[in-house]
């Protein structure tokens, strides 16, 4: 009886660690979304270089970035993509709208990525199929 119960209780806990491994880390989480309208301030974007961009890193990554493009419309007009590799968050902003009015506005994205393992990463953001802007984001502690 002895051998039996050691034998069940090893493979019990042989188990619970076996499920416990399995489960893996958290997966990473993406959201973006545009600031409905056409920003006049500070923040402007200088053609993809530059002042627009701005971070917060603390439980979750929260970006804030500036893009130019056409007036109309002034809202939801971009898509998002996302990929993780490493230590390179590539972030993609694509203009869904055509040139419809004979005016460009600076628009405000904000994004937030949770379930982020490291502590700091390369934040690279192509827009108009070339790299709009190339930070490094590092964790609060």
């Amino acid at each position: 009886m002895g051998k039996l119960s050691s034998f069940l209780l090893t493979a019990a806990l042989l188990l619970v660690f076996a499920c416990k491994e399995s489960s893996g880390p958290e997966k990473t989480e993406f959201h973006a979304e545009q600031v409905a309208g056409c920003i006049e301030s500070a923040l402007k974007s200088t053609q993809g270089q530059g002042s627009g961009f701005s971070y917060v890193f603390d439980e979750n990554l929260n970006v804030q970035l500036v893009v130019d493009a056409n007036c109309c419309p002034d809202s939801d007009r971009f898509d998002y993509s996302f990929n993780l590799s490493n230590d390179t968050i590539y972030f993609t902003v694509i203009d869904t709208a055509g040139q419809l009015c004979d005016c460009i506005c600076n628009y405000t994205v904000k994004a937030e990525i949770e379930n982020l393992t490291r502590d700091e990463y390369t934040f690279i953001c192509f827009y108009h199929d070339s790299v709009y802007y190339d930070e490094k984001v590092m964790k609060n502690n």
